[in-house]
């Protein structure tokens, strides 16, 4: 007893199945759920599995490629049963689904024992694992079923719409004869529409003459001239029957008729035709023929056409004797008017009914009587007139016309209706005929509306995802691209039709699963850059439709890096400048006793040591300097400056910087627009350039400085400037080059790739610091073994303004009467200033804070206030405008370890003030008293 699996989702076919093999002596195990069924084969495989082919939740051939993928089952004898196919079909599924037998629907009780017992008999030799293709080949099976499918109601199409054209052709033919057609024209017409609906080469109509004896070609369509009218030969009394209608070949063509047809045929190359007898009232009256110079298989329909075709004939009665049975024929015609579908008119030139039939009475919600005498005109809403009066004006000129008009039924509904109208049918009257065609029109209109709007909406939704700024791609559920847009293109590097039908792999080789996020675009180059990606999903009858909306973002994502590296710079920036701030103060109360000592022990030998102190003191000092030139926290005096002139005014100093072995060139821009910065920073920036430069080449080599004008627009967001003109200053070297990294950390704060000892690491982070405080912007381009490339970007003075001058030093002077507040919350530094200015001879008198300041101040007027920019309590320019309100106050100068806002323009409504950096030396400090009260100093 063989173990059988069966599997069919319906229940009737399962429990005939279950009946059939327990009847055969097989063990049936019946499961309405494929599912259900591959658990329990996995757990206890069967001898055979009997399953339907076609079933929703796992079709037949996804069971088996389930079943060929587990080793347990790998080599599952399965009988696949289906309605839907044919054996044929049978046939190719069997060479492409290895180890399968198919069983057709229905089948007999001894159809489905046979095909069990034959599976059961194979086995394959080895396992078959499912082949790699099988997904190709589920498809290819599907896909020929539905293409099968497709091609049947295309051809039952086609047939309905020949066997429509060949219906229509008969009754326009009729209406023809209807009209009064002579004999003659009728059976040339019948010839032309014979030859028009069954593609024949030769059309003929024959008839018997002489008692039945003679055949007569009385009328014919592609043939010779001459051949028309002539007697072909004797006919047996009765051999024309509906043998005539057979398909044959021209030598049995008039099989039973004793005449020289078939040579005659065959001397006008005809090698096949079909024949069919025109009906008489007692019989056959004729022949009409239609015959082919090549093979061909006449269609059921071709062959039904020329049936009906003769059948017109005989009803028309082409015989003479047929038209002169007036009175059948007017009852032939009364029947057909009366009982025609559509509405009959006979009517006169004046349009006025004479006669209606049923159907137009029906039509018109009218009476039969009431119609007669009445006017189409009266009939014909007012906004058909026009329609009507032409169409009337065709039938009277040519014999016909149509057309569409809309009729006013008795109960006032307006129906659209078709008319024909006829040449003249007796003298003077004609018949119309009318159609009521209200639902077509009304649902061409409702279609015609809507396929607008389906237009207007796909042209909208094209215009918009042509002009996305974003790339926009939709995948089909295969994962294939079935649609971009033109930034799709750009974006990647493909053209349209290179995109189409590939995986979403090709372009996003991770797509997002979820709504959307951040993944890797890759370019038709294989280079990859960020995107940003949202998904949609919408489900359609082929299955889910993903859409994702891909965004470039390498800019922004270059921004996010710039703004965090100047976050970070601002950050050490902030902190050096602290430093700076407090270090100031330290090595102000250094310089100011190394210098007290230095002038106690001149001449004295423990003079050289105080010395040493103050070199070491301004040393420190410079490294401050450079702290808060990178924090841009330094002082500067800006000036307008042409900038080719300090570089010319720098060249010796600069070419002896870099040595001998160093080529040094300029490339100078004669028509260089004028900057605004302090010269002597500039300076600093060419002469830390040129050193970094000198280090890079320690076997020599070229360095060029070169300056030009540019306009900076998309590219000024990375160096994060303003749009508009600048002056661009290059220093070039030829030397060893940096790796992306250190170019990163280039503008760190002692960040160096010198040993130890050989260099501070705060050149760049000064040349970064004094750049960004003059508002411009620098980028360093370089590469191992390819040299650097420094480009600093400063704005151009706007306007027609020129250099300033340089002026002499000031003339030293020592000392004055006049009386100083003295400002400081340091009192170590406040001391040392107060021994300091009165040894100068000045009036000193002190507070620790703002406070105190302000005390001294309203008791007493002072010639100037010497304060800390910083104060505990209060910063220097607010205690210099309170001062200076209460008129006790004349000129303010201020002192700092670095002061927060780099250009010091604000003397906080006083009337002169001036700023003096720590540490400072007492002759620094007495040059800026003396010239800030002598009127030197900044005014507000």
């Amino acid at each position: 007893m063989s173990r059988v699996v069966v599997v069919d989702d319906h229940a009737d076919d399962l429990e005939l199945y279950v009946h059939v093999l327990r009847h055969g002596g097989h063990e049936a195990v019946p499961f309405t759920s494929p599912v259900e069924a591959l658990q329990a084969i996995a757990a206890e495989p069967p001898d055979l599995v009997l399953a339907d082919l076609l079933m929703p939740e796992l079709d037949g051939f996804e069971l088996v490629h389930a079943l060929r993928s587990a080793p347990a089952t790998c080599d599952q004898r399965v009988v696949l049963a289906s309605a839907v196919y044919t054996q044929g079909e049978f046939a190719q599924m069997e060479d492409d689904f290895e180890h399968c037998s198919f069983l057709a629907k229905p089948a007999t009780p001894e159809q489905l024992l046979t095909a069990v017992d034959r599976a059961l008999e194979t086995h394959p030799a080895v396992p078959a694992a499912p082949p790699a293709d099988f997904e190709l080949r589920h498809r290819r099976a599907l896909n020929r079923k539905l293409l099968a499918e497709a091609r049947r109601l295309r051809g039952a199409e086609n047939e309905l719409r020949r066997r429509a054209d060949q219906d229509a052709a008969l009754a326009a033919l009729g209406r023809r004869a209807l009209d009064g057609l002579s004999e003659d024209e009728l059976l040339d017409a019948a010839c032309s529409v014979a030859r028009e609906q069954t593609g024949a080469d030769l059309v003929e109509v024959l008839v018997l003459e002489g008692a039945g004896r003679r055949l007569r070609m009385v009328a014919g369509a592609g043939w010779s001239d001459g051949v028309v009218g002539h007697a072909l030969a004797d006919a047996r009394p009765g051999s024309v029957d509906a043998r005539a209608m057979a398909e044959v070949e021209v030598c049995d063509l008039v099989r039973g008729i004793d005449d020289p047809l078939p040579d005659r045929l065959a001397a006008h190359g005809v090698v096949v035709g079909i024949r069919a007898a025109i009906p008489g009232p007692t019989g056959p009256v004729g022949l009409i023929g239609a015959y082919m110079r090549r093979a061909h298989a006449f269609a059921p329909a071709e062959r039904s056409f020329l049936h009906g075709l003769a059948h017109l004939l005989g009803s028309a009665h082409v015989s003479c004797a047929a038209r002169a049975e007036a009175a059948h024929r007017e009852a032939e015609l009364q029947s057909i008017f009366v009982g025609a579908r559509d509405g009959l008119a006979i009517v006169d030139r004046e349009l006025r009914c004479v006669r209606v039939n049923p159907a137009l009475a029906a039509l018109l919600g009218r009476r039969e009587p009431e119609l007669l005498g009445m006017s189409a005109w009266e009939l014909v809403a007012p906004q058909s007139l026009g329609d009507l009066e032409k169409g009337w004006a065709a039938a009277l000129r040519d014999g016909n016309g149509e057309g569409l008009v809309w009729v006013v039924r008795s109960d006032g509904v307006d129906r659209a209706v078709e008319y024909s109208a006829t040449m003249e049918i007796l003298d003077g009257f004609h018949l119309v005929s009318f159609r009521d065609v209200t639902e077509r029109v009304d649902g061409d209109r409702r279609l015609k509306a809507t396929m607008n709007a389906v237009e207007a909406s796909e042209r909208r939704y094209a215009n918009l995802i042509e002009t996305l700024p974003n790339g926009m791609v939709t995948v089909d559920p295969d994962g294939r691209i079935a649609l971009v847009n033109p930034q799709t293109e750009r974006m990647f590097g493909y053209g349209r039709s290179e995109l189409i039908d590939q995986p979403i792999e090709l372009i996003v080789p991770k797509p997002p699963t979820a709504r959307g996020g951040e993944t890797v675009g890759r370019r038709r180059d294989a280079s990859e850059f960020p995107v940003e990606i949202g998904r949609g999903a919408l489900e359609s009858d082929g299955g889910t439709l993903v859409t994702y909306v891909i965004t470039d973002v390498t800019e922004r994502r270059a921004l996010e890096r710039q703004l965090n590296e100047s976050q970070k710079l601002d950050a050490i920036g902030r902190l050096a400048g602290g430093i700076a701030h407090d270090f100031n103060n330290v090595l102000q109360v250094i310089v100011g006793y190394a210098l007290s000592a230095q002038r106690r022990t001149a001449g004295r030998p423990e003079a050289d040591e105080v010395g040493e102190i103050v070199l070491a003191a301004e040393r420190a000092a410079s490294l401050t300097r450079q702290l808060l030139a990178f924090s841009r926290r330094q002082v500067i005096q800006p000036v307008v400056l042409d900038l080719n002139a300090v570089v010319q005014d720098t060249q010796r100093m600069l070419a002896r910087m870099v040595g001998d072995d160093v080529e040094m060139s300029l490339a100078l821009d004669p028509s260089l627009r004028y900057v605004l910065a302090d010269a002597a920073q500039l300076e600093q920036v060419l002469a830390n350039l040129l050193v970094n430069a000198r280090d890079a080449m320690p076997s020599g080599g070229r360095v060029t400085i070169t300056t030009e004008n540019v306009l900076m627009n998309g590219d000024a967001a990375s160096l994060d400037l303003t749009p508009g003109p600048y002056v661009r200053l290059c220093i070039e070297d030829t030397g060893i080059g940096m790796d992306e990294e250190t170019v990163a950390h280039a503008f760190e704060p002692f960040f160096t790739t010198k040993g130890d000892g050989d260099g501070s690491g705060l050149g760049l982070s000064t040349v970064h610091g004094i750049v960004a405080q003059s508002g411009g912007g620098i980028r360093i381009e370089s590469a191992p073994g390819a040299g650097t490339r420094v480009c600093i970007h400063l704005p151009a003075v706007e306007g027609d303004l020129r250099p300033a001058r340089e002026t002499s030093g000031t003339t030293r002077v020592r000392g004055g009467a006049e009386r100083i507040l003295l400002a400081e919350d340091d009192p170590v530094i406040r001391r040392l200033l107060k021994r300091e200015l009165e040894r100068l001879g000045y009036a000193v008198t002190t507070a620790a804070d703002a406070t105190e300041a302000l005390a001294a101040g309203a008791g007493a007027r002072f010639d100037l206030l010497v304060t800390d920019f910083m104060l505990p309590d209060m910063n220097g320019r607010e205690l210099a405008s309170r001062l200076a309100g209460s008129h006790s106050l004349e000129a303010v100068l201020y002192i700092s370890g670095y002061a927060s806002d780099a250009r010091f323009d604000d003397a906080g409504g006083v009337g002169r003030c001036a700023f003096l950096q720590k540490p400072f030396t007492s002759e620094a400090l007495d040059r800026s008293i003396r010239d800030v009260l002598a009127g030197g100093g900044e005014r507000s």
